[in-house]
């Protein structure tokens, strides 16, 4: 996850899965208005999914719909896809199938509604992907 809010604060969050699905690896990183870097632990957010798409091409089924709690920043992050068919198929040429694209964005941060944007990359849904 790569979100730009607004207010000048900038999120990424990492979710390093094994191949039985499970976490191995959650990291973020969040720098605020006036450049300040914190590293976020795996601790120190949540991610929930709220929502699934299901490909027409391939079948696949991606969480298509997201919660971002940093509980330490007081900052709630709610994004969706702003088009839920952002697949790609590249099997002809990395063998490689994974969704990635932009997303709407509504976060809460110090108790002030703001927007912002964002862009997720989704990998290892299918035993085509590495």
């Amino acid at each position: 996850f790569a979100v730009q809010l607004d207010d000048g604060t900038d999120l990424t969050v990492s979710l390093v899965r094994d191949t039985a699905g499970l976490p191995v690896l959650n990291y973020g990183t969040l720098v605020d208005a006036a450049g300040d870097v914190r590293h976020q632990v795996a601790d120190a957010f949540k991610v929930t999914v709220s929502a699934s798409w299901t490909s027409e091409q391939t079948g696949i089924t991606y969480p298509a719909a997201w919660r971002i709690e940093v509980p330490g920043e007081r900052l709630t992050i709610e994004l969706q896809p702003t088009v839920s068919a952002q697949e790609l198929d590249t099997r002809p040429t990395t063998g490689v199938i994974y969704w990635e694209g932009s997303q709407r964005v509504v976060a809460t941060h110090d108790g002030r509604v703001v927007g912002g944007q964002a862009y997720v990359e989704l990998t290892g849904y299918t035993s085509a992907s590495p």
